[in-house]
């Protein structure tokens, strides 16, 4: 086990203690535990109760997501877990608001994407094709899972394909 998740050697009990009594008032279960550290094993060495309480507030109070969705959109991106409220979280949920996405729960995976490494390139991306920045906005804003298809292995070759061959 170790071979493969050397993290979980430094992670401190206490903080796990801490991180699953926390979850576990928010009505996560051992299948939602498993899920977690199997897709985010991280989870165990940064987690603790003081630094999960940040990411909850934020996404009940700031991004909208129910208390009854919690679940799932953790589920969906553990990461969201291990994510600063203020470097990552909140400048993320802006630009979305921004483009017009709506992150309440269907795209809340998306405020773990870096804005200035992720979200404006894909937009200024679209905008180098020819679009307007309204333009790409508007497409994002239809089809907000472009921010998560690789440039390299999806958009380009299929653009390009379209371009050049039809």
């Amino acid at each position: 086990v170790t071979d493969h998740r050397p993290i979980l050697l430094s992670a401190s009990l206490s903080n796990i203690k801490s991180a699953i009594e926390y979850l576990t008032t928010m009505d996560f279960n051992s299948h939602d535990f498993r899920r977690i550290v199997t897709l985010c094993p991280q989870f165990l060495a940064s987690a603790s109760a003081s630094t999960l309480i940040p990411v909850f507030t934020f996404l009940l109070r700031e991004a909208g997501v129910q208390r009854w969705n919690i679940r799932r959109v953790i589920q969906r991106r553990p990461k969201l877990l291990l994510c600063s409220v203020e470097n990552q979280l909140r400048p993320s949920l802006h630009f979305l608001q921004t483009i017009g996405i709506p992150t309440e729960y269907r795209h809340a995976y998306l405020l773990c994407c870096s804005v200035a490494g992720l979200l404006v390139p894909r937009v200024r991306y679209f905008q180098d094709l020819g679009l307007s920045y309204r333009e790409s906005a508007s497409m994002f804003q239809r089809c907000p899972q472009l921010f998560s298809y690789s440039m390299k292995e999806n958009i380009v070759p299929k653009l390009e394909y379209y371009v050049e061959e039809m």
